[in-house]
This record gives structure tokens, C-alpha cells and sequence, in this order.
């Protein structure tokens, strides 16, 4: 018997034997034949190593002395590959086929090492692949034999793959097979080995042949740790000598779909991983590449919040060791064609990218890549320079509009035209610290003074953006402070914080300056401004949005009000030192101005040349449009070119107009020294709407007290009217004319004049056409002084300048000199702006004048009639005639006692004045009757 025959251990069952055996002296001549089943047989090779063995065949065997033939169609049979595959077990399904084999001749004297096998279209099925095998195998040449076979795969599952991978391909590539390639199946393969199996993988092309392909399809192949897996490919599976190579046609990184990409392994040896290829879809898809591959460490997640839009590219080289302690190699490219990019929610949106981002395992570059940002052109370029670094330079062009983009307000919308510009980011882990330089040329500006500017006017202009670094490199900072510089004068910085809900940098104080150091407040806007002259009104209407439409009403983008979403344009804290300042309609002078603002109070101080004291300001609800002013001053001056402006403003609704309480300690009006002025006014609600109302105005001047109250309102007419009572407390009436500019009219008056009046209009542009009312005179004790009538008007009238040189007798010394008084007394009625009156009486030493007649105010005429009656009185000269002759003396004391009423009403007069109240016209009438008397 041959010696590997006696090597081989079996058990099964047979049946149906037949066995034939003849021996003549020479060799036996034997034959075998018999069927079996659940036949296990095990072949030991010298060293008591395992040879190949099989167990659980069915099937028949017939054999002879050249050798024999084993029939197999079995179920649920393995077969055992001892040295060759990792788990040398193999089960089958099903087992179907011949095998054949051939004794050799003894050579030497001696047996054959063993059987030439043949194997005849061996068919096998399990889970993992079906095929069929032919081929031979003959035990010799350097070791386990020589084998010639060939096959093909019907089937295969790709994740079985590294199973039947022999022990001569390294552990890190079978370890690698087995855990990147799974899922998908492979078909229409084919299977090739031929050679010593001691040259095996036959690198040598002269030693042996080993060659397996098959086609995959619906794989996936997760070629390296951390980078994102390639899914569902079609293509091919090789294995060529000692390396293999997976040809993908088609396939999906993260949704992208896949190009023409090879995953090879050129030598098993060496055990180093090739991938290269592409592919094509969404842009994001790209950078979630990006995001979920070790390069985000690099780059320390700089695009983590990236959103593109779009389809793009992505090209890619990974060089991978499969051994412990290798470097993975990588480069790779996303190409972007007019794709929007957002690089994270805070910064605006880039429109129209086109360029490379290119990485590799350590830096991130962009280069060449231009886009529109805010409506410019701009041109990257940037790369990583360190661990968790990244450096960015722009150049661009931004216009008006772009920058209503990032703020659309009223301070934005005075800006035109366009300005090209730089800028630098310097990422340093998850902290971007920017600057930006522009010259601003070719921006125009129309907002007021001092930031008014002509296109061809160079204002260079730095923005500086800080973060503050946050305490773990991971963190998005959680404050950052943007400083923004402009000319040499100009200062605004702001300070932001995170918002924990949107992940957004919400600006929580900013500071202002001009000329000034711009100190940063906890929270809110401080403005500090040290300049030659500015105009707060229109400053202010422009930050209340009076002077345009309303801001859009777009999510995200600030109202008209608003510097940016949330965060007011007006200042909490005003800090102005100014050589003119224009304010509440009126200019004042060398102004050092401060003002905070808290909830909805104003409360400043001020010192300036016409103005000096404290005020509070209360700004109305949102449901109401007037707000309410309290102030205490020292001096308050209303010049002379601004009362007209004063009246202008009180020509507006009353219910924009402020409630007033206001004290002056000095107030002057024009050039007019009132004294102290109080005043308080308030607003309210009623049936009729909204009503102005003047509960106290009072003004304290030496030479007269004013007080008065009244209302503004709109009772049932189109128009708005005012009605005021007054009463004039008159200490020394002269004194008073004085301070109204009219010197030197009158001197001394003591008394009262009261009234209530009434007109169409604001309470200090008095419509004369629409006056009426009642007033009431009494004065004593004073004496009207020789002036121009044309300077005091109706009191130069009053003062009968006029009467002496048209009078029959010589009265020179009682008027012409002034008329002294002892008492002007009178009702004058008021209607349409003409005053009426029948009793103006004035009683002196001199004379006793009675007037009547009326006065038209706005046009400054009279028509008056006027009664004089000298007071003849000779009793003083009758005394001094008593010191030279008694007799004489006492008779004419006694005739004038007797003849007074007879002698006045004798030389009385009465006279007709028409005209202007500057250039009367008197005309001497018919002598008053008796009846006419004066009392």
C-alpha cells in the first residue's frame, strides 16, 4: 500500500462495497468501489502536521492501483486547510463534483510523496459564495506542492472577502479587508492559481500565477478609520499576485456621488492603502467630508457651521498604513463653481464662490477663490499655519447696499456708492480675529455733520474684530470686541457676547467718540463727542426714523431704530463739549453737555452761554407720541432768531408736544430779560382728543408778575385754538416795558391787568385775525416819557405826543414832556382781532383823557376818539398871591373854588387820531358836551 495511504485517517459510513483483490508474486491488481456518506477523512503529513481533510461528503469512490476517483454531492460538508486560511475550517452548503487522483511510480526504490489530484468541475455553495473549481494538485517542488487551478465565482458576499484570504497575505491587510469592505455582493468571477505554493503570491511573474476578480456591486468600503466610507459602489475586485485593487465605477460619499476612484494595495508586504478618485454632488456634501474626517482636527473644525449650496467636486489622494504607528497621507480638493457659502451663521453669506479648497492631513488652503460678498466682488486666499491656525486675506469692493445687508437703519441708508477694501482673518482654534482697511473712496455719505462726504474724499477707515479666546480650544468664543476707527477722530467700539439660544454674537454695549476716548460700557451705547458744532435735532430725527420710511420688516435684519437687530441706535449716555450746539430748535453756545438715558428718562446736564442747569426727560409710551420735560435752570435764553422757531414747533399737534415743568432762575426771551420763569404744562385725554393744557405759567420780573393759565385743544372746529387767562401784577410798569425793548416810555405804574383771551392757533403764534377776549386795566401812579412813537407803538399814542401842537391853547407842558398819571383805568373788548373799548380814562395832575374808539392790532391802526380836560388848578398860585396881598390872595382862591368845573369844561378838547399807531393822525373835533362829561 502506498505510504500517504496509510497517513490518511477516515470515518463515515459505507455501503455498498465491492472490493476486488488478485495477487500473482508481483503487484497486487486491487480495485475498490463503494459508496458512502457523512465520510470524514484526514490526511497527517510528516511531523504529525494536519493536511488537507473534508468531512461530511456523500458520494462514491472507486479505486485502483494508477489511483482513483471520488463522485461528490454533498450537503452541509466542510473542508479543512490547514496553513492556509486563518480559520481553516471551510463549510459548504453544498459540495458537488469529481475528483480525481493518480498514484505515481515508486522512484528510487521508495513510494511517491503523495497523489496527483485533479478536480473536475467541482461545484460549492455556501453563505458567503457559489462557484465552481477544476484544476490539479501534486505534492513536491519547495514545500506544500504544486497547484493549477482555475474557477469562477458566481457569487460572493464582499464582507467574506478576507476569510479566504491565505496566511500569506499580511495580517494588517486581511485585519483591513475584514473591516473595510462589507455589505454589497460580488458576481462574475473568476479564479486563477498556479505555481509552487511555497512562491505564493508569486511576485515573480516566472514563479506562478495567482489572479482573483469579481464584479461588486452595492458595497461598502470603509477604507480608513474616521474618514467617511464609500457606500454603495459598482465595480471591480481584484487580487493580482501579492496586492489587489478595488475599481469602483459608481457609488456615494456622504450623498456625493461617486467617480472613477481605486482603493490598491501594491504589495501585501508592505501593507500600504491607496485611495484615489472623486466625486461629484451637494457642495455640503463635500464639506461634511471635510467636517467628518481627521482633517477637521487640523483645521480645528473651521467649517464645522459651513453651509454651501450647490453641487461641487471633491478630488482625493489617501495614502493609509495599514501597520500599527503609520501616518495616514492625505490630499484632496473641493472645487466650487457659483455656490453660495455661509461660514457660519454670524457672517454673511458668500455669493457666487468659485475656486479650490484643497486639504491635506495637516492644512486647509483656499486659493484663487472668488465670490460676491455684500453685493462685491472679493478674492480669497488663505491656509493654515499652525495646529488649529488658519489665515485668511481678502481684497473686495462693497457698496451702500451691501452694508444695509449687515444693518439696514437710518444712519446706513444716508450712505451711496461703493469702496474696494482689505482684509486679514486670523483663525486661531474656533477664535477669528479680522481687520479690514479701506479708504472709503468713491462712498458717498448725506448723513449731517461731521460725517458728510464727497466721493473723491479719502477717509481711511480700520476695523479690528478680537475674540476672546475661550478656555477649552473647542469653544466658540463667548465675547468679542470689534473697534472700528474712521479718519483720525472717530471711535466706535462694541462689545458682544454669545447668545446661549442662537449660538449668535449679540452686541451688548457699544461707545461712540469723537475727538474722545470711546470707553465701553457694560451695556447700551455711550457716545462722547468733543467737536466745533453739531445739530441734535436732526441727528435725532434721523435716529428716530422721522426723516425716512420704515426699515424693512425682515426677520434677523434691524428695524429703522436699530443699529442691529435688538441693540438701539440712541445712545443710553451722551457726553458733548461743543462750540455750538443746535438743540429743541434753538442754537446755544460753548456747550459742555451730559445726558443718561435710563429706562425711558433723559436726565442731562448742561452749561452753555445761554443755558446752564439740569433737565429730565421722560419719552412717551409707545401707544402716546409726547413725552415729558422737567428741568431746572439757572439761565434759560431764547435769542431773538429763534422764537420764531419756538412758535413754529407749537404749531404742531398738542398731542406731540411734551408735558412741561420747567424753572428758570434767569429767562430771557429775544433780547428781552424776563426774570423767573415757571412753567408746567401737561397733556391729557378727552372726549374731544387730546388736550395741551398750561395749568401754571409764571413769570417774576421786578417791574411785573405774570400768571396765567389756559389750553391748547381742539374743541369742534378744524382748527386747533388757544385760551389763556392772565393777570399782570404791575409793580413798576416802566420797568417792565424796559424789558421788552420799549425804554424810556413810561415811568413808574402800579396796578393790574387781567383778561381771558382766545385765538385760532399755538399759544405763541397768536393769530390776530381770530383774537378775542376781554382785558381789564388798572394802573396808578406813573408818567408816560417823551419817546419816538414809532418805538413804542400804541403807547406812543396813549402818551398824547401827538395832541400839543394841534391844540387851541398852549398844552406843551402838560403833554409834550410826557403825560404824568395818577390813574389809567378801562374795559377793552376784543373781537377778530380789533380791541373796542368806551371807558379807557386816564386821570392826571395835569388832565383827565377819556378814550374810546377801537384799535386793529394786526394791522397797527386806531380810531379813536379822544376827550381832554385840563385840571386848572390855581389854588397853589392863589396862595402865593396870599403872601404878597391877603385880600387879593384869598379872592382868587375862592374864585377858583367856585368857577373849577366851569373853567375845565371851558378849555376842554376832544380830538379824532386814524392811522398807524407809528404815525398818527389827530384831528381836533367839536368840544364835548356836557353829557360827556368826565366823572
Amino acid at each position: 500500500m502506498p505510504a500517504w495511504l496509510t497517513q490518511l485517517r477516515a470515518s463515515g459510513r459505507i455501503a455498498g462495497l465491492k472490493l476486488n483483490w488478485t495477487s500473482s508474486g508481483g503487484q497486487p491488481e486491487y480495485s475498490l468501489a463503494l459508496a458512502f456518506t457523512n465520510l470524514a477523512l484526514a490526511r497527517e503529513l510528516a511531523g504529525g502536521a494536519p493536511g488537507v481533510s473534508f468531512a461530511g461528503m456523500n458520494g462514491d469512490l472507486s479505486v485502483g492501483p494508477g489511483g482513483g476517483e471520488v463522485n461528490l454531492a454533498s450537503e452541509q460538508a466542510g473542508w479543512s486547510f490547514p496553513a492556509v486560511f486563518e480559520d481553516p475550517l471551510v463549510r459548504f452548503d453544498r459540495v458537488s463534483g469529481r475528483v480525481s487522483w493518480t498514484t505515481q511510480a515508486p522512484g528510487g526504490g521508495g513510494d511517491a510523496s503523495g497523489p496527483e489530484i485533479r478536480i473536475v468541475g467541482l461545484r460549492f455553495a455556501n453563505a458567503d459564495a457559489a462557484g465552481e473549481l477544476s484544476g490539479t494538485y501534486r505534492p513536491g517542488g519547495k514545500g506544500p506542492g504544486l497547484v493549477d487551478l482555475t474557477g469562477t465565482i458566481e457569487r460572493a458576499e464582499a464582507g467574506s472577502v478576507a476569510r479566504y484570504l491565505p496566511l500569506s497575505v499580511a495580517r494588517q491587510v486581511r485585519d483591513w479587508l475584514s473591516a473595510a469592505l462589507h455589505t454589497g455582493r460580488a458576481s462574475a468571477g473568476h479564479f486563477r492559481l498556479r505555481g509552487d505554493l511555497a512562491d505564493f503570491p508569486y511576485r515573480d511573474p516566472a514563479t506562478g500565477e495567482f489572479h482573483v476578480d469579481a464584479q461588486v456591486r452595492g458595497a461598502t468600503l470603509a477604507y480608513s478609520p474616521g474618514w467617511p466610507a464609500i457606500e454603495r459602489f459598482d465595480g471591480r475586485l481584484e487580487f493580482e499576485r501579492a496586492g489587489m485593487l478595488i475599481a469602483m465605477k459608481s457609488g456615494a460619499v456622504l450623498g456625493a456621488r461617486l467617480g472613477e476612484t481605486t482603493a490598491t494595495i501594491a504589495d501585501f508586504r508592505d501593507a500600504i492603502l491607496r485611495v484615489e478618485g472623486g466625486a461629484d454632488g451637494p457642495a455640503q456634501a463635500m464639506v461634511r467630508f471635510v467636517n467628518e474626517s481627521p482633517v477637521r482636527n487640523h483645521i480645528d473644525d473651521f467649517t464645522a457651521q459651513t453651509v454651501i449650496d450647490g453641487a461641487a467636486r471633491l478630488s482625493l489622494r489617501l495614502t493609509v498604513p495599514l501597520r500599527a504607528g503609520g501616518t495616514t497621507r492625505v490630499n484632496g480638493a473641493v472645487q466650487l463653481a457659483g455656490n453660495n457659502v455661509q461660514l457660519e451663521p454670524a457672517l454673511p453669506q458668500f455669493e457666487g464662490v468659485s475656486g479650490r479648497l484643497e486639504f491635506t492631513e495637516e492644512q486647509l488652503s483656499l486659493h484663487a477663490v472668488t465670490a460676491t460678498l455684500l453685493g462685491g466682488a472679493i478674492k480669497v486666499d488663505g491656509e493654515t499655519t499652525g495646529p488649529g491656525r488658519f489665515a485668511l486675506r481678502a481684497t473686495g469692493k462693497i457698496g451702500a447696499e451691501g452694508i444695509r445687508r449687515l444693518a439696514d437703519n437710518q444712519v446706513t441708508r444716508r450712505l451711496q456708492g461703493s469702496a474696494e477694501y482689505r482684509a486679514s482673518i486670523d483663525v486661531n482654534h474656533r477664535a477669528a480675529r479680522v481687520r479690514v482697511e479701506s479708504d472709503l473712496a468713491g462712498m458717498t455719505s448725506t448723513l449731517p455733520a461731521p460725517f458728510a462726504k464727497a466721493a473723491d474724499e479719502r477717509w481711511p477707515l480700520r476695523l479690528d474684530a478680537v475674540p476672546e479666546l475661550p478656555a477649552q480650544p473647542k469653544d466658540s468664543p463667548a465675547r468679542d470686541r470689534i473697534d472700528i476707527r474712521l479718519r483720525d477722530d472717530v471711535h466706535l467700539a462694541i462689545a458682544r457676547q454669545r447668545d446661549p439660544a442662537t449660538r449668535k454674537l449679540a452686541i451688548r454695549g457699544a461707545a461712540f467718540a469723537v475727538n474722545a476716548a470711546a470707553a465701553l460700557p457694560s451695556a447700551g451705547l455711550q457716545v462722547a463727542m468733543n467737536i466745533d458744532e453739531i445739530d441734535l435735532d436732526v441727528w435725532d430725527a434721523l435716529l428716530r426714523g422721522a426723516a425716512d420710511p420704515p426699515a424693512r420688516e425682515v426677520p434677523g435684519v434691524p428695524a429703522a431704530s436699530e443699529f442691529t437687530a435688538g441693540f438701539p441706535l440712541l445712545p443710553d449716555e451722551i457726553s458733548v463739549v461743543a462750540k455750538r450746539v443746535h438743540i429743541a430748535h434753538k442754537d446755544i453756545d460753548d456747550v459742555v453737555f451730559g445726558a443718561t438715558r435710563l429706562g425711558g428718562y433723559w436726565n442731562a446736564n448742561v452749561h452753555a452761554r445761554q443755558i446752564n442747569g439740569f433737565f429730565s426727560w421722560l419719552a412717551a409710551p409707545s401707544e402716546q407720541q409726547a413725552g415729558s420735560l422737567t428741568a431746572r435752570f439757572t439761565r434759560l435764553e431764547i435769542g431773538p432768531d429763534r422764537v420764531s422757531e419756538i412758535e413754529s414747533l407749537l404749531s404742531t399737534q398738542p398731542e406731540a408736544l411734551p408735558a412741561l415743568d420747567i424753572v428758570a432762575e434767569e429767562f430771557v426771551l429775544g433780547n428781552a430779560s424776563m426774570g423767573r420763569l415757571e412753567l408746567r404744562a401737561t397733556n391729557r385725554q378727552t372726549d374731544l382728543g387730546t388736550v395741551w393744557k398750561l395749568e401754571s405759567l409764571r413769570i417774576l420780573h421786578p417791574g411785573a408778575m405774570v400768571r396765567a393759565s389756559g389750553t391748547w385743544a381742539l374743541p369742534q372746529a378744524p382748527m386747533r385754538t388757544t385760551d389763556l387767562d392772565f393777570e399782570v401784577e404791575l409793580a413798576d410798569a416802566g420797568l417792565a416795558l424796559d424789558a421788552h425793548g420799549i425804554s424810556g416810555a413810561l415811568r413808574g405804574g402800579v396796578g393790574m391787568l387781567t383778561g381771558q383771551v382766545h385765538w385760532v392757533g399755538s399759544p405763541l403764534a397768536i393769530n390776530y385775525p381770530s383774537l378775542r377776549g376781554d382785558l381789564k386795566l388798572a394802573i396808578g401812579k406813573g408818567q408816560f416819557l417823551k419817546s419816538d412813537p414809532g418805538i413804542g407803538k400804541l403807547i406812543g399814542v396813549l402818551s398824547l405826543q401827538s395832541l400839543p401842537h394841534r391844540l387851541t391853547l398852549d398844552f406843551r407842558d402838560v403833554f409834550a414832556k410826557g403825560f404824568a398819571f395818577d390813574e389809567i383805568r378801562g374795559d377793552v373788548t376784543i373781537r377778530n382781532g380789533v380791541a373796542y373799548t368806551d371807558d379807557l380814562q386816564m386821570k392826571g395832575v395835569q388832565a383827565q383823557v377819556k378814550i374810546r374808539g377801537t384799535a386793529d392790532i394786526a394791522r397797527e391802526t386806531q380810531q379813536l376818539q379822544v376827550e381832554i380836560r385840563p385840571d386848572l388848578n390855581a389854588g397853589l398860585a392863589s396862595l402865593a398871591y396870599a403872601a404878597v396881598n391877603p385880600v387879593l390872595g384869598l379872592g382868587s382862591l375862592v374864585a377858583q373854588v367856585v368857577l373849577n368845573k366851569p373853567l375845565q369844561e371851558m378849555f376842554a378838547s376832544e380830538y379824532r387820531i386814524d392811522g398807524s399807531w407809528s404815525a398818527p393822525q389827530v384831528v381836533e373835533v367839536q368840544p364835548a358836551a356836557p353829557s360827556t362829561r368826565l366823572r
